[in-house]
């Protein structure tokens, strides 16, 4: 059953491979970032920033996570 629900979505996009990419890329600054002196705060805004330059998310997208913005928000001031 899963192999069919698999065959059915097709092969991965590439939205979905540069998504793939950018969350590796962020998660490890974020876990490493005290060691470079990089702030999560940055490492979230160039997350973000890569994303919609390659156009996987829309500034619609953005403004529509309400929850999104306010988990940011707390994790920014603790």
């Amino acid at each position: 059953m899963a192999k069919n629900k698999l065959n059915q979505k097709g092969l991965v996009k590439r939205n979905e491979w540069m998504m793939l990419g950018t969350m590796l890329v962020t998660v490890t600054l974020w876990i490493f970032g005290e060691r470079l002196d990089i702030s999560t705060l940055a490492v979230m805004m160039m997350g973000l920033s890569v994303l919609l330059i390659l156009r996987v998310l829309s500034w619609d997208d953005c403004l529509s996570g309400k929850a999104t913005w306010n988990t940011l928000t707390w994790f920014i001031v603790f």
